[in-house]
């Protein structure tokens, strides 16, 4: 005699395993929840996308027994600061010891090692969780007990259909499964596209570790370390400027010697070009499907809370399922999935838009006269890199940087 058990090939199913897919079915296997995940991609996307975790998120590794792990792949932040070209510090955030776990308040991550880090973590979770790479899912069909969920393999188009009591929607913001909803994202997409420059470094420069942004109304620019012997630079094209015009790296030296940059301080490995989204699905949740992730809510760069908001929202999602797929708890605690994240979202959305602000000069007088340093506090900042002790080998100075112009 079948069981309801036997109706269903998984009680959740999760489409994309990037880090909100992930840290969903890590929490799912630790709660030893049958889970089934599909991914299209066999790599792990080569570029890093997010920049930052902070000791918040780690705590919610720590409850996996993943922060120590993670923490090897890191660095911490030391600081942000915001600089104008002529060498005036704006504004500058240096950050306190955190107050609730033993992680510093910021890392600078790797996101690719980061994610090769949490794929090897859910290999023990492997009785549980099944992770079927080069499978993209196709459809989606929901009634009132669970979602079938139609896949083709890309390899072979062999076809399928699992059925699953939930589906998780990780599959980023150009989500196909919010698609098949009928689901609106609703906001803005800015205008300006951005060119992301990623290099190794070969030697280190004085402050490299400050998170710096380069605050300009013509030419901001984002000037970050990133973990394990990486840096980032992105700068918004002008309105007279293409992709084309920085298609080759010897286009974007252009762009990374207006700071002082040369092929003596890093090698670029590779480019990529983006706009800022400031948007949200009008609901996370249709029937038994979740939207996760940039799935559910987009926003700027400028708070490093993109990717945190998504594994956030994976931790509070998942634990709400296994009490309700253990029956201790009514169905009806899965709406406050959204009620709970939203506002989270919403606030670090706002905190994102705001630094924006800074960097491309939209203060107002009164704003910039209420960040400006007060009497007796530095306006350069003064720190050389490396803490007392630890000045790495090869620390050479840059020359001050002048405004960029590539034209």
């Amino acid at each position: 005699m079948s069981t309801s058990q036997d109706k269903f090939d998984a009680d959740v199913a999760i489409v994309g395993y990037g880090p909100s897919g992930l840290a969903a079915a890590l929490c799912l296997g630790h709660y030893g929840i049958r889970t089934i995940a599909f991914e299209r991609d066999r790599e792990i996307y080569p570029r890093a996308r997010a920049v930052t975790v902070s000791d918040w998120t780690m705590r919610c590794f720590q409850s996996l027994g993943l922060d120590e792990v993670l923490a090897r792949t890191m660095d911490p932040t030391v600081a942000l600061r915001w600089v104008t070209y002529d060498g005036q510090q704006i504004t500058r955030l240096d950050f306190p010891p955190s107050r609730i776990g033993r992680h510093p308040t910021s890392y600078a991550i790797y996101q690719p090692a980061m994610e090769q880090v949490l794929r090897q973590a859910g290999e023990r979770h492997a009785d549980h969780v099944d992770v079927r790479y080069g499978v993209e899912v196709t459809d989606l069909a929901q009634d009132a007990e669970g979602v079938e969920v139609s896949t083709r393999d890309l390899a072979s188009g062999a076809t399928r259909k699992v059925r699953a009591r939930y589906v998780l929607a990780c599959d980023g913001g150009a989500s196909t499964t919010r698609e098949r909803l009928g689901i609106k994202l609703i906001g803005e997409t800015r205008e300006v596209k951005w060119v992301v420059i990623d290099a190794k470094v070969k030697r280190w420069w004085p402050e490299r570790h400050i998170l710096t942004f380069w605050s300009d109304k013509q030419r901001p620019v984002v000037d970050i370390a990133l973990a394990q012997g990486n840096h980032r630079w992105e700068f918004p094209l002008e309105p007279h400027e293409s992709e084309a015009d920085f298609a080759t790296h010897e286009q974007l030296w252009k762009l990374l010697n207006s700071l002082g940059v040369t092929p003596d301080d890093v090698q670029i490995h590779q480019h990529a070009f983006y706009k800022h989204h400031i948007r949200h699905a009008e609901r996370w949740r249709a029937g038994r499907v979740f939207l996760l992730g940039d799935a559910g809510h987009l926003m700027p760069p400028w708070a490093g809370a993109g990717m945190q908001s998504g594994i956030r929202d994976a931790f509070n999602i998942t634990w709400k399922l296994r009490e309700v797929l253990r029956g201790k708890l009514p169905e009806t605690l899965l709406d406050s999935y959204q009620a709970e994240r939203e506002p989270n979202v919403a606030f670090y959305t706002g905190v994102a838009v705001q630094l924006g602000r800074i960097i491309q000069q939209q203060l107002s007088e009164e704003e910039m006269a209420a960040m400006a340093p007060k009497p007796g506090e530095p306006r350069r900042s003064r720190r050389c890199c490396g803490t007392p002790g630890t000045r790495p080998a090869g620390c050479v100075a840059h020359p001050r940087p002048r405004a960029p112009s590539a034209r």
